[in-house]
């Protein structure tokens, strides 16, 4: 930290949420602090008022962090922007121009991906030891889960920093190093980026150049920099409104599919209703309306509103199906009954999962009239 600390004018800053208050009880400045999860714990981060120290920083948060953080932000008046991950919601709105951040799966991943869509030509890690330390602790003590956030689990080994022994991590923070290595990859092969760990310790991240902080900083790190940097410029009034407008049509559009979709489908369950509640089962005929439900499960991926909600239930049922249909003609006949009622109870609970969702996207479009903006 007392390195960070001569060298914050001669660097940009991006800082993860949980290091921010630690950053700012050293009184190191961060340009740009990121936050891309969604519990409320992380949240308390920004429970706090620093006062002047938060004046030039710029929050940059994922659309679907916990609403408490935005209270948090604008009780101080700090200046903040949402972004989009590349989610499947997100990419439904049809606002690519604005663009994504946050394919990744820590902060850490995201502050990265800004560092890189900045260009900046060369990439300092430092803090990222994606591995337990040797006396077991997780974080530092400053942070908000204390140095044992992640308690020791699993036998979960990768190669060190330095590349001679082996440290045990988990397998988050392997997903989070491997997020690392393919951004390192591709920011070094099409961008021509360096990137640098310099964190002394913990986990090896393949692809970056290991040397010593303060040599680092010695050799990239020369001038001051004009700071604060230019920040976004917002849209104009009637710009904004467009986009809402735009959106909100899209959004009621998209309700509308779904509602359409949910009366099909059900009005096919109350024809398979109908048929498991006769004495003698037709063949046939429950033959005809597996077809039909297996041709709206195909569809239930197409709509616009399939997305992060309803992904898992989709892929399970999937693997359910495939199960049914490599049985021989013989074996699916016998248990084709089970099968439909199975597949019922699936539509019945997607129904309840499209629903809940149709009605939030109604309400919060009510929320928000055009006067609002």
């Amino acid at each position: 930290l007392p390195l960070l600390k001569q060298y914050a004018n001669k660097a940009t800053i991006f800082c993860a949420d949980s290091a921010y208050p630690i950053l700012a009880k050293h009184n190191i400045k961060p340009d740009y602090v990121c936050m891309l999860e969604r519990d409320d714990i992380v949240s308390k981060c920004f429970d706090n008022d620093f006062k002047e120290f938060d004046k030039g920083i710029l929050f940059i948060l994922a659309s679907v962090v916990h609403k408490e953080v935005i209270e948090f932000l604008e009780r101080n008046n700090r200046e903040y922007m949402l972004v989009h991950r590349p989610l499947h919601f997100a990419i439904s709105l049809n606002l690519k121009e604005f663009g994504y951040i946050g394919v990744g799966a820590s902060v850490a991943n995201m502050a990265y991906e800004l560092a890189a869509s900045l260009r900046h030509e060369n990439i300092i890690l430092i803090g990222q030891d994606l591995a337990y330390a040797e006396d077991g602790s997780s974080h530092p003590r400053e942070h908000i889960y204390g140095n044992q956030g992640e308690k020791l689990r699993g036998e979960v080994y990768t190669l060190a920093y330095g590349g001679e022994k082996q440290v045990r991590t988990q397998l988050t923070w392997n997903l989070f190093r491997q997020a690392f290595e393919k951004d390192i990859f591709w920011a070094k092969e099409k961008l021509k980026i360096n990137t640098y760990n310099c964190t002394e310790g913990g986990a090896r991240i393949e692809g970056t150049i290991e040397k010593p902080f303060q040599e680092v900083c010695e050799t990239l790190l020369k001038e001051n920099l004009k700071k604060p940097f230019d920040k976004p410029k917002i849209l104009e009034k009637n710009k904004i409104k467009n986009k809402f407008l735009q959106t909100q049509k899209l959004l009621i559009k998209n309700v509308k599919q779904s509602e359409e979709f949910i009366k099909k489908c059900q009005n096919e369950l109350k024809k398979l209703d109908f048929e498991l509640n006769k004495l003698e089962l037709n063949l046939s005929t429950l033959e005809k309306i597996k077809k039909n439900l297996l041709k709206f499960f195909s569809e239930f991926k197409k709509l616009k509103l399939f997305n992060e909600l309803t992904q898992a239930i989709y892929y399970h049922n999937e693997c359910e199906i495939m199960y049914y249909e490599v049985l021989n003609d013989l074996e699916q006949d016998k248990k084709i009954e089970d099968f439909l009622t199975n597949q019922k109870k699936w539509w019945l609970q997607s129904f309840e999962y499209l629903n809940t969702q149709n009605q939030i996207i109604k309400e919060t479009l009510k929320k928000y009239k055009n006067d609002d903006i």
